[in-house]
């Protein structure tokens, strides 16, 4: 990723930011007005905060029991002591956190963090940890998408799909998955796409049972060299420590000389137009949340140029924002 600050979204509608002095600058955006579908209008949105001010609710579990196919559950930055699961009628379920370094879901050994039952569910920007898997997505036919996460310190595997033939599935790409006792992704050979990872410091294999590309997984189980492990397609997978900037301190942001930045999927970028880096903060995805743990500039000011337009029309708005 270029040093510069840049901030987009994941869709046409993006702005972006560059600022390499952090200094108060304008952004102009400009986009089209389109009607919703019916589908997304009925969708509804969620919201859960530490203690549930504010009209949110207090708990993720909460959220999602009250939550009806297609909502949104937005987690704000908090520890949370929980254990999650998404049932089967809870299709195209999206569970975001504010960001993947001060939002964390936590259980205890005992039971996972996230059980995903349904289809279409998706999880992201969160730190998963303390369970006994941090996901496991577990019923025949079930599907998420687990991106943007940090997934550290389960009792067993970070991320995993249950054993012979119940055909559940993930797509897992830009998570960092480390220090789980046991498997850092498990999938059981249904070629769940694994891409733009860091999975490290696992007590067993790394990566298994996937079809893996352009990941780094590396110092897995205890000879330090099981790393990938029945995986398939294996273009741009490398293991080669990634250069956090702290990992002690939990900072995993990339070091300028990490060889873990811009040697992701060459698809996909950055929100800079760079190729994709490696881990929790790769991808245009990263920019809900920007290029560190603790949120996004400051917006100071906002226009609206013209305040009306009809449906179908254009509109200009700026922006100042402070840089943080």
């Amino acid at each position: 990723m270029l040093s510069s600050n840049c901030l987009a979204g994941i869709n046409p509608n993006v702005f972006c930011i560059r600022d390499k002095m952090r200094k108060i600058i304008l952004v102009t955006l400009s986009f089209a007005i389109w009607m919703l579908s019916a589908a997304a209008a009925n969708a509804a949105e969620l919201c859960v905060t530490p203690g549930g001010t504010g009209g949110c609710y207090a708990l993720p579990s909460q959220a999602v029991e009250a939550a009806v196919a297609g909502d949104t559950i937005r987690i704000k930055s908090g520890t949370y002591l929980e254990s999650v699961t998404i049932n089967i009628i809870l299709t195209d379920l999206r569970i975001i956190g504010d960001n993947p370094v001060n939002t964390v879901v936590k259980n205890s050994i005992f039971s996972n963090v996230f059980t995903v039952q349904s289809s279409g569910a998706e999880i992201a920007n969160l730190t998963i940890t303390g369970g006994k898997s941090g996901i496991s997505v577990s019923t025949t036919g079930s599907v998420a998408t687990i991106h943007h996460n940090i997934i550290r310190n389960n009792a067993e595997d970070g991320i995993t799909s249950p054993c012979c033939g119940s055909s559940a599935r993930f797509i897992a790409f830009n998570n960092i998955v480390m220090a789980n006792n046991r498997y850092g992704i498990l999938g059981f050979g249904y070629g769940e796409p694994v891409y733009n990872n860091i999975v490290f410091g696992n007590g067993s294999t790394g990566i298994r049972n996937s079809s893996a590309s352009y990941n780094s997984s590396y110092n897995n189980a205890s000879t330090g060299n099981s790393n990938y492990s029945g995986t398939t397609s294996n273009i741009g997978n490398i293991s080669l420590d990634c250069l956090f900037v702290d990992v002690a301190g939990s900072d995993f942001r990339l070091q300028s000389t990490s060889p873990c930045m811009n040697t992701g999927n060459p698809g996909y970028f950055d929100v800079d137009g760079s190729i994709s880096d490696m881990g929790s903060f790769g991808g245009p995805a990263s920019a809900l949340f920007w290029p560190y743990g603790n949120g996004g500039p400051v917006v100071t000011n906002l226009v609206v140029d013209p305040p009306i337009v009809p449906e179908g029309g254009t509109l200009s708005i700026r922006a100042t924002v402070e840089i943080r």
